[in-house]
């Protein structure tokens, strides 16, 4: 997907508006959720998200949607990642 299907989405989806987001290289924060919904789109390296189900990778030109409340992980490897991500509560 290109920035301005993603943007177009997530308008149409209801989130705010997508800001860049950078993930330094070798990040592994601990489970965790958030109190707003994430659509997520990868722009630069790769981003791993683990789920206690299972993980997806991401690469540039995927993105995601994760619902409030789900437990996850972000992992990076050696070359970091930047995200645009957008947000609704």
């Amino acid at each position: 997907m290109d920035e301005a299907d993603f943007r177009k989405q997530a308008t149409d989806g209801g989130y705010g508006e997508p800001r860049p987001l950078l993930f330094s290289p070798n990040v592994s924060p601990q489970l965790h959720a958030h109190e707003f919904s994430v659509f997520l789109l990868v722009t630069r390296g790769e981003l791993t998200l683990k789920f206690s189900e299972g993980e997806e990778t991401f690469a540039v030109g995927d993105c995601c949607a994760l619902p409030a409340g789900t437990l996850h992980d972000e992992y990076t490897g050696p070359g970091g990642a930047d995200v645009l991500i957008a947000t609704k509560t």
